[in-house]
């Protein structure tokens, strides 16, 4: 159960069955042929509904469906402080929906209406997401870790969205620091926050996300880091209500957002305790006229402070 206080209740169904095992070289592979969700949404109230009415196509993600399909990972890790260069860590997830439903279910001759089965939408897509880090030791001590995270997810077929379980965000204190969680994107979408402050349109289907990160010691059992973190979400296809949202080749770079801060980590061996300060250094989209915040009167006053446990990569 998923539950956003004073807005609606999610109910998620899960099942799997699968496979993993550890080569010797490294490799840990993850197969799981067959995945099983069903989602439905209840109480909703009446501020969320009106929200759905205003952005149907997060209405669509939100709708009453099956998630059957299959999930492929497969991860690399290779880190030893004998090699300083070489020292990565790299994971590609492949999630495959809709294709074993197909033989059972019915097919729903309006157009743009999603198939179904015993009655109950379900979806098709297929999702792609890379995570690569490498760490470089630079001394015994102190590291320098960067991070490069790709991903893409299609609907296909009568599918328009991917389920909002499914759907990719930035901010928050594991990629953009200097920005709350799912408050970026998607593109140079810039939300109206007079009328509401429900966050859940602030998604996407294509997210990349950088960052670089240099960890030191303190003192005993106290480390410090410094970082940079740039990335956003978009959408696939253009969203009238979501204007400058869908991903486009020639605009892409101009609406990467970045943020830069100082990092404090209490290293209790067995569990890492993290707090970081972050400031936006620029936005995704134009604010009083420019996307970098230097000028800003209300730099100093826009850091984000995120308390979290282990480290973000």
């Amino acid at each position: 159960m998923i539950r956003r206080v004073k807005y609606y209740q999610m109910s998620l169904v899960h099942a799997n069955f699968g496979y993993k095992w550890h080569a010797d070289n490294g490799l840990l592979w993850k197969i799981e042929p067959l995945t099983f969700n069903y989602i439905t949404t209840v109480g909703k109230s009446q501020e969320f509904t009106d929200y759905l009415n205003k952005y149907p196509s997060v209405a669509r993600s939100f709708d009453e469906q099956f998630i059957l399909g299959s999930t492929y990972s497969l991860t690399l890790d290779r880190i030893s402080k004998k090699n300083v260069f070489k020292n990565f860590y790299n994971n590609i997830t492949v999630d495959l929906a809709g294709n074993i439903v197909n033989m059972f279910s019915g097919v729903n001759k309006n157009i743009g209406v999603p198939d179904d089965l015993f009655g109950v939408h379900y979806s098709q897509y297929f999702k792609v997401t890379n995570d690569f880090r490498h760490y470089l030791h630079i001394s015994p001590v102190t590291k320098l870790v960067t991070r490069l995270l790709i991903g893409v997810g299609v609907p296909y077929n009568k599918s328009t969205v991917l389920p909002y379980i499914k759907q990719y965000f930035a901010g928050g204190s594991n990629d953009l620091r200097a920005f709350y969680a799912r408050t970026v994107g998607p593109g140079s979408y810039k939300k109206d926050n007079t009328n509401t402050n429900i966050l859940l349109d602030q998604s996407g289907e294509i997210k990349l996300i950088g960052n670089i990160e240099y960890r030191f010691p303190i003192t005993y059992k106290l480390d410090g880091a410094v970082f940079l973190d740039a990335g956003n979400v978009w959408l696939l296809n253009e969203d009238t209500s979501r204007v400058g949202g869908k991903f486009e080749f020639n605009r892409f770079y101009k609406e990467i957002a970045m943020g830069a801060g100082f990092g404090l980590r209490v290293n209790l061996d067995y569990v890492v305790i993290r707090l970081d300060a972050a400031l936006p250094i620029r936005r995704p989209y134009k604010d009083l006229g420019k996307y970098w915040t230097f000028s800003s009167p209300y730099l100093f006053r826009d850091y984000i402070l995120s308390f979290a446990v282990g480290y973000p990569f």
